[in-house]
């Protein structure tokens, strides 16, 4: 019965994005994070990252390999108050709110970018969106200091009306690979950020600022890190139709959704049935009245 009860959510102020300041609890877990990952966990992944040999992507991959995936890197109790985070009231209230159904947590991941080839642009560095649905809702977290040196998250300010139903004539419609498919030149966005319909906006901050994002409807970048690391969380809410979500997934939400509503449908329905019950009674009631009364005084004027 969760939309039956009034429930705190982050305001995102009719837009698809907000840069989130000063949240506690952002703050709290991003700091928990960097003290473990720091400096062990990313030379480890520095290590992994420059002798990556396998190409799965080309453009972040092998010898093109800019990011690493470390959240199974923490302990088991830092990862489950990670997902305690992700999973609090909150969140999924906030979620809910902006996708107007039940959220599933379809990705929880913990980033690590470090500078390299630098001139050379590439995949999530370039501006895109994320083709994976209608709508979707994401908070990205800065774990370590953010600014222009270690490639900030960077998004158009505007919220886009059309939502995943616009696309930029600038698009790369030549390649159709991983990693290639539908970016945009760095510089296209760039010199246009003086016209107020392409304002855009930086994830930089202290560790613990964060930016809620739909990442399916607004052009973004990021992690293009020019002389420092960079460590992002990511939590990403999804609707049951987006094609990234796993079909078990779908099934555990609608099997959940159905026992979370089925309560409430039987009291909707009892009362419902309840007022069509007595409706006609009243009116069998009425009705039987109506008769005896007729029944009276035929008996009263035969008298």
């Amino acid at each position: 019965m969760w939309f039956f009860k009034k429930r705190k959510f982050i305001d995102l102020e009719k837009n698809d994005k907000k840069i989130i300041y000063n949240n506690e609890d952002f703050i709290k877990i991003s700091q928990k994070i960097y003290d473990f990952c720091y400096p062990n966990v990313l030379e480890e992944s520095q290590r992994e990252i420059l002798t990556d040999s396998e190409i799965t992507n080309p453009t972040n991959s092998g010898t093109k390999k800019y990011n690493n995936s470390i959240f199974q890197k923490l302990d088991l109790n830092l990862q489950k108050e990670v997902y305690d985070l992700a999973e609090s009231e909150l969140l999924i209230s906030t979620a809910a709110k902006y996708l107007n159904v039940f959220p599933i947590l379809d990705k929880l991941d913990l980033y690590h970018n470090i500078p390299r080839d630098f001139e050379d642009v590439r995949g999530a560095q370039l501006w895109h969106k994320d083709d994976f649905g209608y709508k979707s809702l994401d908070l990205f977290i800065a774990i370590s200091d953010i600014n222009e040196n270690n490639g900030p998250l960077k998004v158009l300010e505007k919220l886009n009306k059309y939502g995943v139903f616009f696309k930029s004539d600038q698009e790369n419609k030549k390649k159709n690979t991983m990693g290639e498919r539908g970016k945009i030149s760095n510089d296209y966005f760039e010199n246009l950020k003086n016209n107020k319909d392409y304002k855009i906006i930086s994830l930089k901050g202290k560790k613990g600022t964060a930016l809620f994002i739909d990442s399916f409807t607004s052009y973004h970048r990021g992690g293009h890190c020019s002389k420092e690391d960079r460590l992002m969380l990511r939590f990403s809410y999804q609707t049951p139709d987006a094609v990234r979500v796993k079909p078990n997934r779908t099934f555990l939400l609608i099997t959940f959704l159905f026992f979370e509503y089925f309560f409430v449908l039987m009291i909707f329905l009892f009362f419902e049935y309840f007022f069509v019950l007595m409706t006609f009674l009243f009116f069998l009631y009425f009705l039987t009245m109506i008769l005896l009364s007729i029944i009276y005084l035929k008996s009263f004027f035969q008298l």
